[in-house]
């Protein structure tokens, strides 16, 4: 258990990281976690997390897989209880993924709120070029003299173009 008193300080609450049995079906090399945010006082009359992570791990990747960039931590889902988005409690959980797994990649939202919390993340932790362009591109790229951090800058502009595209058309799908 973390107590995460140097994460977040806008949101309350104790982290708890919890590791579950292997899914029956899945494959034998993936762990499957939650990293639960939950109320400080125990008084509390809230029966449920505050919110919470999923986390898939790929402990051994197939030969074919193994490549620059290999997604082996990943950070499938964010749910906030709805009286609390907006508060911080999403980014907690995002930190505390990050302090146990630092190069955990982070999906993308499929919300409003879910958009507004990876920009959040993009701003406050901004990863590229180092894990989205290959040793490879980033070669080509600096022998055509194009700049790094442009091309990261850009890269980032069309990926939240593309994550306000998807939401606005699942809001769509809703209604």
């Amino acid at each position: 258990m973390c107590m995460g008193q140097d994460l977040n300080p806008k949101a309350e609450g104790m982290i708890l990281y919890r590791r579950y049995d292997p899914i029956p079906g899945d494959d034998e090399n993936v762990e499957t976690w939650s990293v639960e945010c939950w109320p400080d006082d125990v008084k509390s009359t809230r029966p449920t997390p505050l919110g919470i992570a999923w986390v898939r791990i790929w402990r051994e990747l197939h030969a074919e897989e193994v490549r620059e960039g290999s997604l082996r931590e990943i950070l499938w889902h964010v749910l906030v209880a709805d009286d609390l988005r907006r508060r911080g409690v999403g980014m907690r959980l995002i930190e505390a993924c990050l302090v146990r797994w630092p190069n955990i990649h982070i999906t993308e939202g499929i919300s409003t709120a879910g958009l507004a919390l990876r920009d959040s993340v993009d701003r406050r932790w901004p990863r590229i070029p180092v894990e989205v362009f290959s040793d490879a591109a980033k070669a080509q790229m600096r022998a055509a003299g194009i700049d790094l951090a442009e091309a990261a800058a850009e890269f980032r502009a069309q990926k939240r173009s593309l994550r306000q595209e998807i939401v606005r058309n699942y809001e769509a799908a809703e209604d």
